[in-house]
């Protein structure tokens, strides 16, 4: 498809008598365009390590590790937007939601994100128990970056979570049987 826009292209440019003028143009525009790219990039990667969605703390490297070793490969762990995505490829578990984009980690992505909200922040216990039980969800992951939430150590008084690992700020809680 590319070439057939670029054929056209290449017959004007065989026409024009001041090619000199259009190089520039050209040029800078390219030029242009990377600079703005390398820029953006520098500033994606130019931050504090731990504010970036591509660190892990030790914390969380740890607590996944005991996911793994504690759970199966049928079960289904909710977590949030940083670390859902992360989970499959770290210990190669199932997560709820994997994406937050059309990807193979998430079908009905969109869906599945305003859930997700739903869950963490608006809906009441009842209704995250039967979130939770119609998906089949068997664990549910809190990392190091979520202790700063407001909500972090509500989640304790759950009567549907049982909590199964707690160490240096990270969370898992097993879903009660009653629940399921």
């Amino acid at each position: 498809i590319c070439l057939l826009g670029f054929v056209p292209f290449l017959k004007w440019w065989k026409n024009i008598k001041k090619k000199i003028i259009i190089y520039p143009i050209v040029i800078t525009l390219l030029v242009g365009s990377n600079v703005f790219l390398l820029y953006q990039d520098y500033q994606a990667f130019n931050i504090d390590p731990k504010q970036s969605p591509f660190y892990i703390y030790k914390a969380d490297e740890k607590g996944l590790k005991w996911l793994e070793v504690n759970s199966t490969e049928r079960d289904v762990i909710l977590s949030d937007a940083i670390y859902s995505p992360l989970i499959p490829g770290l210990i190669g578990r199932t997560v709820y939601f994997g994406h937050a984009v059309g990807t193979v980690l998430t079908i009905n992505p969109e869906l599945k994100t305003e859930e997700v909200k739903n869950f963490f922040f608006y809906d009441t216990d009842e209704k995250r128990r039967n979130f939770l039980k119609n998906n089949r969800i068997t664990y549910f992951f809190l990392g190091k970056k979520n202790e700063d939430t407001e909500d972090y150590n509500t989640w304790d008084e759950k009567k549907y979570l049982q909590i199964v690992y707690k160490k240096d700020g990270v969370k898992i809680y097993k879903i009660n049987e009653l629940t399921n």
